[in-house]
């Protein structure tokens, strides 16, 4: 995420694990590692209906550039 922030690329946090929201927290006595696993390696990248072409060609470049890093 602070790779992408650094080369103008804000992304979020998309999806938090039922069980670790603050009004589930108390009521989950297990903890699902998948769950956690995805978590901690999803993030949403900008999507929305007025993106333009330029700014998905620049990031799927900044994407694929650090991947191949």
């Amino acid at each position: 995420m602070q790779i992408l922030l650094e080369r103008g690329i804000g992304t979020q946090v998309h999806y938090i694990p039922l069980f670790l929201q603050p009004y589930y927290k108390d009521k989950f006595s297990k903890k699902y590692d998948g769950a956690i696993k995805y978590y901690n390696k999803t993030l949403s990248i900008p999507l929305y209906p007025n993106l333009s072409l330029e700014d998905i060609e620049h990031i799927a470049d900044t994407i694929n550039k650090i991947i191949i890093e």
